[in-house]
């Protein structure tokens, strides 16, 4: 008798345990699944040369990173010093079919849009020259980025010419560029109409001061635009850079940015380095074409990967969230600084 009283206690408590464990055993697997699922950021990259041709090296960095597109600059629009007219220049010449999907890239100067210009013709014409050349070199247009860096001045009219380019072309996303300065102050910079955005996470400092440390990448600057709180109401896509520069200063003004120079060319050139990465230069002497004149002031720039690492720290503990990184840009003779390894870490640390 004792024993069938107890039976249904034992037997409930049982049931209780059995419960309890199967919990504990969906939340794991839930969990886990959760965790599973939030896959590391695409990489892609861009490129940023007037003729396209890649390299052994290049292509075998696309494939490890499992890159699928490719962002290309196929020409800039600019008002004309002389003329005052606006045009496309630098257009892109296309040496080999690329592996990868392209995304073409157009940079509008900034005073394109102070002048009179027909907002309907100029987006007609940018399309008309995109879709040109992209179709004699068979590639199969989904998305444009535009890349300007407008002003309060300029708002209203680049807005604009968004909305008309992106009318013209009604099937392809047209994705503008995004500054940190745009991010920080969204209220007064405007939100531009788009439905995705890139933001551009270099050129940080001022390049015009001989003395910025390094202005195209710095945590400690791009913290005074992010932090915990910062927010967008546009989905973005994020650019990161890897590429170096020599910053010419002659009577204290920047005059030359001489761009893919190795460190080792500025010392082996009879420039007089006084600090790290700061050089005199003491005789005339032509560096890659670019003219070094005694007395000038050389500053080299790259970009460090450890520092890099702190930023996208900084990213992720925003409030901004990131669809893809695309690093700038795959078209310098420095990827032997990085590697497929570091670009993985980059993108599984924003995830």
């Amino acid at each position: 008798m004792r024993k069938n009283n107890l039976l249904p206690v034992y037997l409930k408590i049982k049931s209780r345990e059995i419960i309890y464990i199967l919990l504990l055993v969906f939340s794991f697997f839930g969990t886990g699944c959760t965790n599973n699922s939030q896959k590391p950021l695409e990489i892609s990259f861009y490129y940023w040369k007037q003729s396209f041709e890649l390299s052994s090296e290049q292509e075998n960095l696309l494939n490890s990173c499992g890159t699928k597109e490719l962002y290309v600059k196929f020409f800039d629009v600019i008002v004309d010093p002389n003329s005052g007219e606006v045009k496309p220049i630098s257009k892109i010449d296309f040496k080999q079919k690329p592996s990868t999907t392209v995304v073409p890239c157009v940079f509008i100067q900034n005073d394109v849009f102070k002048t009179k210009i027909n907002l309907d013709t100029i987006a007609r014409d940018i399309c008309d020259l995109t879709f040109k050349i992209a179709k004699s070199n068979n590639i199969n247009l989904t998305e444009i980025q535009i890349d300007c860096d407008w002003t309060a001045q300029t708002k209203q009219n680049y807005f604009a010419f968004l909305e008309r380019i992106q009318t013209i072309a009604a099937t392809i996303s047209i994705t503008p560029t995004i500054r940190l300065h745009q991010i920080k102050f969204k209220e007064s910079a405007g939100i531009p109409p788009a439905k995705k955005g890139l933001l551009m996470c270099y050129n940080m400092g001022d390049i015009e001061s001989f003395k910025t440390e390094n202005s195209i990448v710095s945590n400690e600057v791009l913290q005074t635009y992010i932090n915990e709180q910062t927010t967008y109401p546009v989905k973005l896509d994020l650019a990161l850079p890897i590429y170096q520069w020599a910053l010419l200063y002659r009577l204290g003004e920047l005059t030359t940015i001489d761009n893919d120079i190795d460190l080792n060319e500025l010392k082996n050139n009879g420039l007089k380095e006084f600090e790290p990465n700061k050089f005199q230069v003491l005789n005339f002497t032509t560096i890659k074409e670019t003219e070094y004149c005694k007395g000038d002031l050389v500053k080299f720039e790259e970009c460090n990967p450890s520092e890099l690492l702190k930023c996208a720290n900084t990213l992720k503990n925003s409030g901004l969230e990131f669809n893809k990184i695309i690093f700038y840009h795959i078209s310098q003779n420095n990827l032997n600084k990085f590697n497929h390894e570091f670009f993985k870490e980059i993108s599984r640390s924003l995830n």
